[in-house]
């Protein structure tokens, strides 16, 4: 973010209007993508506003640019009733970051549908159980967060730890990467891999 102050050594009279000496000049970089730009104006010296509400105004530029949101799956083995360690990653493979700067909402929004046989006895922070009578239920599924932006190169590890009740050879299951609202990112060219496995007991 880039802040800069302006100031009109003038008198103002009711009803006058005040510009800069040219107009406002704004260069786009490689990682650009949404972004926003704030103005506002504050009264200085002894000068008094009747209604600071209508201050401030803020523009949307939307950057012609991309961002590949990738996922990386796992594999893990153990015996039954062993607890294993499952960590899949997210990772913004660039050339754009990427921010909710409006809404605040989490950049993004990975589901984890478990591999058959497992239960999660810990997760991480920012993942809850997501479950729907829609879903399989012998199949835990749970939600993960992200911050509300996601720069280039940004790596999100999500450690859960499965419990294996039954060994299931080849037990797959699946995280898949969404946007916080919609079915899709679409930002990304690359949606095929937005998804990626995480395998208890691989056979080979």
């Amino acid at each position: 973010m880039t802040y800069v102050t302006c100031f009109f050594d003038t008198d103002v009279a009711p009803g006058a209007t005040v510009e800069l000496p040219q107009p406002l000049r704004l260069g786009v970089t490689d990682h650009a993508l949404y972004e926003r730009f704030d103005y506002e104006v504050q009264p200085r010296g002894d000068a008094t506003d009747l209604d600071g509400s209508d201050n401030g105004r803020s523009w949307r530029i939307d950057a012609d640019n991309t961002a590949d949101f990738a996922m990386r799956g796992t594999e893990v083995s153990g015996a039954a009733g062993d607890t294993v360690t499952a960590a899949f990653r997210f990772v913004n493979k660039g050339p754009a970051w990427v921010g909710n700067v409006s809404s605040g909402d989490p950049v993004a929004v990975i589901d984890f549908y478990l591999p058959q046989g497992t239960t999660a006895t810990s997760v991480p922070d920012t993942c809850r159980n997501a479950w729907t009578s829609g879903d399989d239920p012998t199949i835990g599924h749970y939600a993960c967060t992200l911050p509300t932006w996601a720069k280039p190169d940004l790596k999100v590890s999500f450690p859960f730890q499965l419990r294996i009740d039954r060994v299931v050879p080849d037990a797959t299951g699946r995280v898949v990467a969404r946007p916080d609202h919609g079915t899709s990112l679409a930002f990304d060219p690359t949606s095929k891999n937005n998804s990626a496995k995480v395998v208890v007991n691989p056979s080979t």
